[in-house]
């Protein structure tokens, strides 16, 4: 993995939500420069989902 999307990565857990739409922002540039490999689509959808304070105790944002 390259140093740039290993910071990309890391932004996701800020608590800042631009530093994190940056970083999305950033990564989806990566994808399209096929630095990235995203795996194939699949015909299902994961609803599953976190709030930002659910994952607090551990540091993280629900954007990791």
């Amino acid at each position: 993995m390259s140093e740039v999307v290993e910071q990309l990565e890391a932004q996701l857990n800020d608590f800042d939500p631009d530093r994190r739409r940056e970083a999305l922002e950033g990564l989806l540039k990566e994808v399209e420069k096929s630095a990235i490999a995203l795996p194939p689509p699949e015909p299902k959808v994961n609803l599953h989902c976190h709030t930002f304070y659910s994952y607090n105790g551990y540091g993280y944002s629900p954007t990791c």
